[in-house]
C-alpha cells in the first residue's frame, strides 16, 4: 500500500475536496470530510544521557456520506489518490 503525506494545507484541502468528489461520484447523497495529522518526538534520558529517541507521525482522513437517509462514517490513512477512492467506496 502506498502511504502519502501531504506537506502544505493547499495540498489537505486538495485530498479532502478529491474525497468528496469520489465519495459523491461513487454514488452518495451528500459528504463532508476531514484531516488530521500529528508529529511526535519522544526523548528519553537515564541518567544525564539520551538513551532514547523517537520519531513518528501520521496523518489520516475521517468521511461521512449520506445514502438514501442512512448514515456511514469511516476512517483511513492512506491518503494516495487510490486509497480515497477505496475508501469512498467502502463507505458508499
Amino acid at each position: 500500500m502506498t502511504q502519502a503525506n501531504p506537506a502544505t494545507a493547499l495540498d489537505l484541502e486538495d485530498r479532502v475536496g478529491a474525497l468528496i468528489d469520489r465519495a459523491r461520484a461513487a454514488g452518495a447523497d451528500a459528504a463532508d470530510a476531514s484531516v488530521f495529522g500529528s508529529d511526535q518526538i519522544s526523548v528519553g534520558r537515564r541518567m544525564g544521557q539520551i538513551e532514547t529517541l523517537e520519531r513518528a507521525d501520521s496523518a489520516g482522513v475521517d468521511l461521512r456520506v449520506f445514502v438514501d437517509g442512512q448514515i456511514a462514517q469511516v476512517s483511513g490513512s492512506d491518503l494516495s489518490d487510490q486509497g480515497l477512492a477505496r475508501l469512498a467506496e467502502r463507505a458508499v
